[in-house]
């Protein structure tokens, strides 16, 4: 499921469904598959270590962007998106609210 998602919001030339499936090797309605499963599954894991500490944020950015790297040097010729005007997708915006603070979610701005 994280090869579709990843190539998908965090890839440029390799975000549409067919471009996907042909990159993977799967069908179309396979990729439509692992991304719907993906959004899920990452929406509950974001849900579930929301309140939770989180140890050294700079050492698992490293090793995930080394991780994302790997992936797509192996899915072929692709450029990392370098900024985005919105760092959300419109996929994931219903998780938009899981990433600010607690005091903003509960509506108390520090």
């Amino acid at each position: 499921m994280r090869t579709p998602l990843v190539l998908r919001y965090f890839a440029t030339g390799i975000t549409s469904y067919e471009r996907i499936a042909e990159v993977c090797g799967t069908p179309v309605d396979t990729v439509r598959s692992r991304l719907s499963q993906g959004r899920a599954k990452l929406a509950t894991a974001l849900a579930a270590t929301a309140d939770a500490p989180h140890g050294d944020a700079a050492q698992r950015l490293r090793a995930s962007r080394a991780e994302v790297h790997e992936l797509l040097a192996a899915a072929g010729p692709v450029r990392l998106v370098e900024r985005r005007q919105d760092p959300y997708p419109k996929a994931l915006a219903p998780l938009r609210p899981l990433a600010l603070p607690l005091n903003e979610r509960a509506g108390k701005v520090s």
